[in-house]
């Protein structure tokens, strides 16, 4: 390509559906493991700085993590408004909990994750990531698998945050994208809760799964709406989705936004998120809620969702 000089000759290739691809330059391969439950690898890119790469996924990366994180968290807890006790499920790399600490109204956090050997891993290798959250005295950690400890929990939580990877047939949130699994979490969640699940991408060209994920939400419970935030270190703009028997009302005023947020979070400890943000995150565009009210297909442990994935890594002549 006229004028592109390119700096690595290791690469990171994402195949994001069977007619896009997309690549990373690796400067450095920190670890490479396979745990009893997916293949991991954490690199330093040449762009994004380093990054946790499961099962063939990017899954986080340093320089840009904050798009994911600060939506997935704040915008459900500034519609909550005073959340006191958090489940998270998944997110071993504490990005996550990171942010949930940060809410002066927060007690109680617990976190699940199935992979202990992946949270490790971040703990050593990402502290810019976690931050020392795995030892704030809120926290608890299990390792244990998402749906056992639902099926087993006796606690209520004011938000639920399932911060999952991508339903691939052999990686290990195939079933906590189900209508089964979604009603189970409900039965967790205070009067007034809410839900929020990572919900696959929101480019529609790319993959169906975000209209499907939200329609099969909205069998479970009274009100779902979508989040949408674009994360430069995948490629693709990322989907989350909300759900609550309370209504979910986003259309809020900057400063009604950033009296309830700046009230319980510390300014400067957010990269991203202000009273014009949030709005943006919850302005669904109408082609993306189209799809929504025109999908038909949801999902169950009798119809799966299928996430497209893998990897292969390219050197360079």
């Amino acid at each position: 390509m006229t004028g592109a000089l390119l700096k690595s000759s290791l690469w990171h290739t994402e195949y994001l559906n069977p007619f896009i691809v997309f690549q990373h330059g690796i400067t450095e391969i920190l670890l490479t493991k396979k745990t009893r439950f997916q293949d991991m690898l954490i690199v330093r890119t040449g762009a994004y700085g380093k990054a946790l790469i499961l099962d063939g996924k990017l899954q986080v990366a340093v320089e840009d993590e904050f798009f994911y994180h600060e939506p997935l968290v704040h915008v459900p807890a500034v519609l909550h408004g005073d959340p006191r006790s958090v489940l998270v499920l998944g997110g071993g790399d504490g990005c996550t909990v990171r942010e949930v600490l940060k809410w002066n109204t927060v007690q109680t956090v617990l976190l699940v994750d199935i992979d202990k050997e992946v949270v490790e891993a971040c703990e050593e290798f990402l502290p810019e990531l976690h931050q020392g959250a795995f030892h704030d005295p809120k926290l608890k950690v299990f390792f244990e698998d998402g749906l056992k400890f639902i099926d087993n929990c006796h606690h209520k939580f004011d938000l639920i945050i399932s911060d999952l990877t991508d339903p691939l047939e052999d990686g290990p949130s195939f079933f906590l994208f189900t209508e089964e699994f979604f009603r189970k979490v409900k039965t967790l969640l205070n009067p007034g809760g809410i839900f929020v699940t990572q919900a696959a991408s929101v480019s529609l060209p790319e993959e169906p799964l975000h209209p499907r994920i939200v329609k099969t939400l909205s069998k479970v419970y009274a009100s779902v709406d979508s989040i949408q935030s674009f994360i430069g270190s995948y490629g693709s703009p990322i989907g989350f989705a909300m759900a609550s028997d309370k209504p979910i009302e986003t259309d809020l005023t900057r400063h009604h936004i950033e009296e309830i947020l700046f009230s319980h979070v510390k300014r400067d400890s957010l990269k991203l998120m202000d009273g014009r943000s949030f709005q943006g995150f919850v302005g669904t565009p109408l082609v993306l809620r189209r799809a929504i009210e025109m999908e038909t297909i949801t999902y169950s442990q009798q119809h799966l969702p299928k996430a497209f994935g893998g990897q292969h890594v390219d050197y360079a002549d």
